[in-house]
């Protein structure tokens, strides 16, 4: 099915500010992506902070494996300048 950046966007806006973790979060869009006909997978894997090398579990989203849907990485390191909604897969 075709869909823009923007159109995710306005699907999801209503669950990105809800009060879950990572895994409950990407749950929940995954659940409205495939209720929209959207095909994507779920990840987990390691989040690292830059500065101190501290990894954590954390789950996301990929679309298309261009796209990423990552609303909650700054949950857990609120001052860093990580990726944050929806945006491009670095190569």
């Amino acid at each position: 099915m075709e869909f823009s950046k923007r159109r995710l966007e306005k699907i999801l806006e209503p669950y990105i500010n809800d009060n879950l973790e990572c895994d409950g979060q990407s749950k929940v869009i995954s659940y409205i992506l495939t209720k929209n006909g959207i095909d994507h997978k779920l990840y987990d894997g390691e989040l690292v902070d830059k500065e101190s090398g501290e990894g954590i579990y954390h789950q996301w989203i990929e679309i298309d494996n261009n796209l990423v849907v990552d609303y909650k990485a700054r949950m857990w390191y609120p001052d860093s300048d990580c990726w944050h909604g929806i945006f491009e897969k670095s190569k």
